[in-house]
């Protein structure tokens, strides 16, 4: 289902625009008996998904602030729950609509000023009101509301049967204190959150998250330092009941670029109107690459071990209005290839999947929504054989397609 945050490339603690970008999973609650979606925490600073967090300078809570933002006339993004984000662009022969470019969202304004996102892939809606989720109707009897108080703080998730499956509670001066959320098969389990007033700035004090403890083995400090334009932020771990450092990220305040990630340096190239590129250095020389096209979405993610994975969009006439093409491979083999057809309503025609080497032997099999699963089930061995061929990163790139 479209409300995960999408499957990793080599951007890695890098977003788009070249700033830091960085998540933490504290742990998943129950959306509908079926459904378990993730609880994350991000930081970028160059944070604009919501415009004050409740988690203060640069950080965002998805589950509790999920937003569309305007970026322009015919421009407007979408942040999902889980953190994905979704670029919507505006019909031009219908203002009211916005649609995504690969055509799985279709979101319309109503009269009221509601924005109504549907998912055409998985079937299900969610409305916005002044910018803010209000809900999500995943069927007629299967729905999730948000509240909020006066100053349009969250304060609840309720599903239909009007019962709090999530809810934030505040302390004193206004920060967040404690999640309590149902996870897996209905338990109880709870967030602890400290934000405080920090100098962030020479002689201006702002809200900051500076903890998170999600259960004993998962405490997580966060620390914020400045030398000249590099800020950085020092996050720390809980070890047998002490704080010990563990990762180090920093960026520059003149240009907002991300200069370090735990043992990766970054740098970043962003030219208007040509592809942005990124790249990433291990202390051994090894380094990932990753280029990314804004006028046409075509991106590719170039790894040290001779990973490439490509995503290409084509529009074009007649049937086949819309194509989407992805490939990995490895040292000039192709070893997946997944091309998607859709018509101009954005109703997928077909999925064809070619497994193995380009040069070699090779299997092609239509897959259709409705059986998906079967089909990727009853080619476990062709996967099986493509996972012993891949490492970690892109086996899991693979299971991700398969998920989504």
């Amino acid at each position: 289902m479209d409300l995960r945050y999408p499957c990793q490339n080599a951007l890695g603690y890098a977003g788009w625009r070249g700033e830091l970008n960085s998540w933490w999973d504290l742990g998943s609650f129950q959306a509908k008996h079926d459904l378990l979606l993730p609880i994350r925490i991000n930081f970028n600073n160059a944070q604009t998904k919501v415009g004050n967090s409740v988690l203060g300078w640069n950080w965002w809570l998805p589950v509790l602030e999920s937003t569309v933002v305007r970026v322009s006339e015919d421009h407007t993004i979408m942040n999902l729950i889980g953190g994905k984000t979704v670029d919507l662009w505006k019909s031009k022969r219908d203002p009211l609509i916005y649609r995504s470019p690969d055509l799985e969202w279709e979101c319309k304004v109503n009269e009221r000023g509601s924005f109504i996102s549907r998912n055409k892939k998985d079937n299900f809606e969610i409305t916005f009101l002044k910018g803010r989720i209000q809900s999500i109707a995943f069927s007629e009897r299967e729905k999730l509301y948000w509240e909020y108080d006066n100053t349009n703080k969250p304060l609840f998730v309720k599903n239909e049967l009007n019962e709090v499956i999530l809810g934030l509670i505040y302390d004193q001066n206004g920060f967040p204190k404690r999640m309590n959320y149902k996870s897996e098969q209905g338990k109880d389990e709870s967030i602890d959150f400290s934000v405080q007033e920090l100098p962030v700035f020479p002689g201006k004090r702002i809200p900051a998250l500076v903890a998170v403890d999600a259960n004993e083995n998962s405490t997580k400090a966060f620390r914020y330092e400045r030398a000249g334009n590099v800020y950085s932020l020092v996050s720390s771990k809980g070890v047998n009941g002490q704080l010990v450092p563990d990762n180090l990220y920093k960026w520059d305040i003149s240009d907002g670029k991300i200069l370090e990630a735990q043992e990766y340096v970054y740098k970043v190239n962003i030219v208007e109107n040509t592809p942005y590129s990124f790249a990433k250095t291990k202390p051994d020389g090894a380094c990932d690459t990753y280029t990314f096209d804004r006028q046409t979405g075509a991106s590719r993610s170039t790894y040290a071990d001779g990973t490439v994975i490509d995503r290409k969009y084509i529009l074009t006439g007649g049937p086949n209005f819309y194509k989407e093409r992805e490939f990995l491979k490895k040292n000039g083999d192709t070893l997946l290839k997944i091309a998607k057809n859709f018509d101009k309503n954005g109703e997928m025609l077909r999925r064809v999947v070619t497994t193995g080497q380009s040069d070699k032997s090779s299997i092609t099999f239509e897959v259709s929504d409705a059986d998906e699963k079967q089909h990727f089930s009853d080619k476990n061995k062709d996967w099986e054989q493509i996972n012993n061929q891949l490492n970690v990163r892109c086996r899991n790139y693979i299971f991700e397609i398969e998920r989504n």
